[in-house]
């Protein structure tokens, strides 16, 4: 009786009579109201559809429950986690499941509070009107003969965020209903889907063995995912407000993460605890990432500043204004010698890294890339470093030379913001949009 079943998790979860968490009223069960810690999403959505009071919306079977509280593994060749024998029954397969996933999603003993007030609306982006500079007398070579384009994936929203494995077998990308799904990177077909978010899922990271993936969402959480078995592993709480960005530092240990609320937290990916908090300076950071040699990370703010910390000891070590409006993407060179920034002044710029770092500063940009006709949404390196993608926020994506700043390629196939990142182990971008699409772009030219 999977009914009784979800009935008796709602008690033990309260401590209450199962006839005080329904409300004859209106006819709704009322039990998260009752909750003595708070639990995820997704076993909130489990326990809903075992109390279903149409027959018809509940689960099938036991099995159907099972299927849900664990996630098997991603079809691609990877290293297999060691499996466990089953040795229980079904029924008690899922009783024990319900009662571990209730206990991986429970809060620290010090629950951060965390403001009621509505979230601000999530698609609404300022008109801003900024002229854009005239560029004269400037050709610059195009892709001879470049490859056709193609559509990986047809989603049925807005995709928000997009990483790819290192090994370049798949693509993860978030949703605006908090799901995540991955798709196998040459034919687009569905994988797995991670379940654990309730709001956008608009940011996303993964470590360089890709075992591990990070995602922050507008319900003001981090989650740590198991990439070998599709399963959450961490909850990182601490945030008061939506969570912009997402970064893993090179040796894998370190989670970075900015928010709304100003702030700048550090965890420890295997705790979940945090190891410090770099208070902002009245202003939001909308974007970070970590430099190679795992001693440096940079961010950028909506008031075009790039701050520069030595994250270990939380010491500020460089800030100076970089751009004239918000800065909504920086990356970092493999080689660690490069910055870019890319902001809604429709400009991106190339900083020598290690001259920012140096006793000598000058805030002198290497090159200032200017074609974007938008405000530039993303950035990202190529894999020897030797290119650099930008999106923006009208769809259009630009192929810029780091040596030399000069612009050599323009793709035009997505309606509205795209965010870009380019495979590892191919000559392909991949470009995720608001216009529900996910597209390769072949970079060298066919014969």
């Amino acid at each position: 009786d999977l009914y009784s079943l979800g009935i008796t998790c709602l008690h033990l979860l309260t401590q209450m009579s199962p006839f005080d968490l329904f409300d004859i009223k209106t006819n709704t069960w009322v039990w998260k109201d009752y909750l003595k810690r708070p639990i995820s999403q997704r076993l909130t959505r489990i326990l809903n559809q075992l109390i279903e009071r149409n027959p018809s919306k509940r689960y099938p079977s036991a099995m159907a429950v099972m299927q849900d509280l664990k996630s098997g593994p991603i079809p691609v060749k990877l290293t297999k986690a060691v499996q466990q024998k089953w040795v229980l029954t079904t029924w008690g397969g899922v009783a024990l499941a319900l009662f571990s996933l209730f206990m991986s999603s429970r809060l620290p003993s010090v629950v951060p509070q965390i403001s009621s007030q509505p979230p601000e609306p999530i698609y609404e982006v300022p008109d801003l009107k900024i002229p854009v500079p005239q560029i004269e007398n400037f050709a610059p070579p195009m892709l001879q003969n470049p490859a056709a384009v193609r559509t990986l994936s047809k989603n049925t929203g807005p995709v928000w965020s997009v990483a790819v494995s290192p090994d370049g077998q798949f693509v993860v990308y978030g949703n605006t209903d908090g799901s995540i799904n991955i798709i196998d990177a040459n034919t687009g077909e569905l994988i797995n889907t991670l379940l654990g978010h309730s709001q956008p899922v608009g940011t996303l990271a993964m470590s360089r063995d890709g075992r591990t993936l990070v995602s922050g969402s507008g319900d003001q959480t981090i989650l740590v995912w198991d990439l070998w078995n599709g399963r959450q592993k961490k909850m990182l709480y601490g945030h008061q407000g939506w969570v912009y960005a997402v970064a893993i530092s090179p040796d894998g240990e370190t989670v970075a993460s900015v928010s709304r609320d100003q702030t700048i937290r550090l965890w420890d990916i295997d705790t979940g605890r945090t190891l410090r908090t770099l208070n902002g300076y009245g202003t939001e950071v909308q974007s970070l990432a970590f430099s190679g040699d795992n001693q440096t990370l940079v961010s950028g703010g909506t008031n075009g500043i790039v701050d520069i910390w030595n994250w270990h000891t939380g010491e500020l070590l460089r800030t100076f204004k970089a751009h004239t409006e918000a800065i909504w993407s920086v990356a970092i060179s493999p080689d660690g010698q490069r910055l870019a920034t890319g902001s809604w002044d429709h400009a991106v710029k190339l900083w020598d890294l290690q001259q920012l770092e140096s006793q000598y500063f000058n805030n002198t940009p290497e090159h200032i890339l200017l074609g974007h006709q938008e405000k530039v949404q993303s950035v990202a390196f190529s894999p020897d470093g030797q290119t650099l993608a930008s999106g923006d926020f009208g769809g259009g994506v630009k192929l810029w030379n780091v040596d030399n700043g000069g612009l050599f390629g323009t793709f035009k196939g997505h309606q509205t913001w795209v965010n870009v990142v380019f495979n590892p182990q191919n000559h392909t971008l991949i470009t995720g949009s608001f216009d529900d699409t996910l597209k390769v772009w072949p970079l060298l030219p066919q014969n």
